[in-house]
């Protein structure tokens, strides 16, 4: 054991007050990144999942933060890397996630998604059959009720030979069809019925996907079980707490879940030929 000389006792006592930050910094605790599929703007993602983010780092004293990705491509290239922490994804992405990375699933509304595809109400489009030739808009080719699924569907049920033009995001669809950039556009009901009234009143349905489990928010399993829980539990409270006309967060009534009760059988629509990487 080695002995300190007794006149180096009172240095030693000033030195250990600055001693002990910088130790305790050695080991910070880890920040979990969390990357929300890019329906919108990043500027309007933030301002929905911002603060509720910042209401689950509060309530659980984890730092958690949101960060983007610039479009669903890039969205989907960062979690089949396993970049962030947590995502909150489309249906067919937890497919995806799971299978190149192990995401688990967490949580969903428990409202089931379906697609839409809306055309003008005052234009020439009146059935499927009309689509025939015509460029139909979507947000990006995997986007799951509003464009993967819709585009097997048309093609592979509905017999409909159609050109695919990509927008980004869904309110380029909405707002591409009232410019005349295509006849149709695929969307899904939560961000449809975000968007203003007035320009909700200018469309029509035309036709809908059959229901599938809603968008979930899921977990890389490098993430601790109990930082997991934790997380699982503070979301969903804090989604419980959201105002109503917080629709950029579609969760209003969540539940939990797993991938082999809600997703899995997506593995089992022969979707594969249809994602575009």
């Amino acid at each position: 054991m080695i002995s300190i000389p007794k006149f180096l006792l009172p240095l030693l006592g000033l030195m250990l007050p600055f001693a002990l930050p910088h130790a305790a910094q050695a080991n910070p605790q880890p920040a979990y990144t969390v990357m929300v599929v890019p329906q919108f703007s990043e500027t309007r993602t933030h301002a929905s999942w911002g603060p509720l983010l910042e209401q689950v780092s509060k309530d659980t004293g984890i730092d958690f933060r949101l960060t983007f990705a610039t479009d669903i491509p890039g969205f989907e290239q960062q979690f089949e890397q396993g970049k962030p922490d947590i995502i909150y994804c489309n249906p067919y992405h937890a497919v995806m996630a799971k299978k190149a990375q192990g995401y688990i699933p967490v949580l969903r509304d428990e409202q089931n998604l379906r697609g839409l595809l809306i055309t003008e109400e005052s234009g020439s489009i009146r059935t499927l059959q009309d689509l025939k030739g015509k460029t139909i808009l979507f947000p990006s080719p995997n986007a799951f009720g509003s464009s993967l699924y819709l585009r097997a569907l048309l093609k592979d049920k509905e017999k409909i030979d159609f050109t695919a033009k990509y927008v980004k995001t869904h309110p380029n669809v909405l707002r591409g069809i009232l410019r005349g950039e295509g006849a149709a556009g695929g969307m899904i009901a939560s961000t449809l019925n975000s968007e203003d009234e007035k320009l909700q009143d200018k469309m029509k349905v035309l036709y809908e996907t059959p229901f599938v489990s809603s968008h979930p928010v899921a977990v890389h399993p490098r993430v601790p079980e109990a930082i997991r829980k934790k997380f699982t539990q503070a979301l969903k409270k804090a989604l419980l707490k959201l105002p109503n006309e917080a629709s950029d967060v579609p969760m209003p009534n969540p539940q939990e879940t797993t991938y082999a009760k809600d997703f899995q059988a997506l593995e089992n629509l022969g979707l594969e030929k249809y994602v575009v990487r």
